[in-house]
């Protein structure tokens, strides 16, 4: 069984590769400079019944210095019914080097677009894909009555659940989770961190225990590998690596967001 991969570009004839169940791909003359008014596109297709995990190891575009994509790479599933959110991202920031971006496929298909202008040309990319099994979907709950995460089979009739116990924790109060790596992250207004734990409970990390007081919500961007979360007693949110490491406060005095008890993310980096 092979994944397979279609390629059209300004300069390649649409053609279609058949490929081993792991592999890599790059842009245009990477790891050279990519060429201006690039227009390329990248179609996946797993076998039926696969999902498809994309790593861009590698992400070099013309830097964003005006909040505008002025080469850009987007991602997409092409199925119609599929819930995948297209992901547009360009260079915007000093975390990229250090973390790879991350997508995985709501179905068997994935594109990805790359799109330059006529000005400044980079390095571009190198991505590495796999097809693997879909993930089982679980609905996970939190409270701060029970120092535990409490995972429902939203499939099973039953109502199959689990609890996984979160080590050190007396109140937890934010959940969220980062389908790549398999980790839930989140927060405790009590013992005041941050932490993650794997979804078989056996890795458990206290991320960020510093300078924090009540962290209400978190929220994670696995495509950049950073973390948000919002502490409502400092009134401000934070953000960092997924590590907990090159932390940043964002301070909320004039956007009138007093309190901030939640914190949400989109998908489009632009």
């Amino acid at each position: 069984m092979h994944l397979s991969l279609y390629v059209t570009s300004f300069n390649i004839q649409p053609e279609r590769h058949a490929l081993e169940l792991t592999g890599t791909f790059t842009s245009p003359e990477y790891p050279n400079l990519y060429p201006s008014n690039l227009n390329c596109t990248w179609h996946l297709q797993a076998a039926e019944g696969k999902v498809i995990e994309l790593t861009f190891d590698d992400v070099q575009l013309e830097e964003d210095t005006s909040g505008q994509c002025y080469d850009a790479i987007t991602i997409a599933d092409p199925t119609p019914w599929s819930e995948f959110t297209p992901a547009t991202f360009c260079d915007d920031g000093p975390f990229w080097p250090a973390h790879p971006i991350r997508f995985l496929s709501k179905t068997n298909q994935l594109t990805i677009h790359m799109q330059t202008d006529n000005t400044i040309e980079e390095r571009g990319f190198s991505a590495r894909y796999s097809q693997v099994q879909p993930r089982t979907e679980y609905i996970a709950a939190i409270g701060t009555d029970i120092a535990s995460i409490v995972r429902i089979d939203r499939f099973s009739r039953i109502g199959f659940h689990r609890h996984l116990p979160l080590p050190g924790s007396t109140r937890p109060s934010a959940l969220t989770f980062d389908p790549i790596s398999a980790y839930f992250y989140y927060t405790d207004i009590q013992e005041k961190f941050i932490a993650r734990i794997n979804i078989k409970g056996d890795t458990h990390d206290i991320l960020v225990d510093d300078h924090i007081d009540t962290p209400s919500g978190i929220a994670v961007a696995y495509i950049t590998g950073l973390m948000y979360w919002a502490d409502t007693r400092r009134n401000e949110v934070s953000v960092s690596r997924l590590d907990g490491t090159s932390r940043k406060y964002i301070s909320l005095p004039d956007s009138g967001c007093e309190t901030p008890r939640a914190v949400a993310l989109s998908l489009d980096h632009r």
